[in-house]
């Protein structure tokens, strides 16, 4: 819901919910029907019922689908989210901890791969080593230190992993586009509400280190490296 309520408030199109098989799907809606509104909100308050409308609206107004029901290739771009962390080559989801290889394996048995722009969203997917300051990108430069020493083993973040064993897939067309994001996802920023994707060098986020999500993501088209 955190990718979808940006959007509410900002009147645009929302996005679909794909899940892995029914369960998933209905684990998320019976989740959902615990704590949002029971009906649809027709009087704003104050903030707090502002942001139970947004919500609301997220789920009640998008299509929620498996990935049996869907072709992706309708699509233009697909966000993959989940859990992870800096250096991690895992991905959380639900009660699963899923490898990189997995990651492929599925994206490929239901069709994502067929779409041309494919976002990993996760905490420090896009990170060897945990940001302390987005500016001077201090995670990247420890992580070259660290690897000039003989006895350390290079890090690599999610998305680096993800794009070796893409290259590595002869049965995969040109033109695939991955991305990650560096530092943590987390819902605000400076503004009263989220009107956009934020990430932060900390959870719980310091207004001071977040920024948009925008600003820190990190691009590859396979076999070419994008700055």
């Amino acid at each position: 819901m955190g990718q979808q309520i940006p959007r509410v408030f900002k009147n645009k199109m929302l996005y679909d919910y794909v899940f892995k098989n029914e369960k998933s799907k209905n684990d998320f809606l019976k989740m959902a029907e615990s704590w949002l509104p029971q009906s649809e909100p027709v009087v704003i308050n104050n903030d707090d019922d502002a942001l139970n409308a947004a919500a609301y609206f997220s789920v009640k107004k998008a299509k929620i689908k498996t990935v049996n029901d869907t072709d992706f290739k309708e699509y233009n771009k697909v966000y993959i989210l989940g859990h992870g962390s800096p250096g991690s080559h895992q991905l959380g989801l639900g009660s699963e901890l899923i490898d990189v290889q997995t990651i492929i394996s599925r994206m490929k048995d239901c069709g994502i791969l067929n779409v041309k722009d494919i976002r990993f969203t996760s905490c420090g997917s896009a990170d060897k080593v945990a940001p302390k300051d987005f500016n001077n990108a201090p995670a990247e430069s420890l992580s070259c230190i660290l690897n000039s020493l003989p006895f350390f083993k290079e890090k690599e973040s999610l998305l680096e992993q993800i794009k070796k064993h893409l290259e590595n897939d002869e049965s995969l067309s040109d033109g695939l586009k991955i991305s990650g994001y560096h530092g943590y996802g987390v819902h605000y920023g400076q503004e009263l509400f989220p009107y956009s994707h934020y990430r932060s060098t900390s959870i719980p986020a310091d207004p001071e280190h977040t920024v948009k999500r925008s600003s820190q993501k990190k691009t590859f088209i396979i076999n070419k490296e994008l700055d």
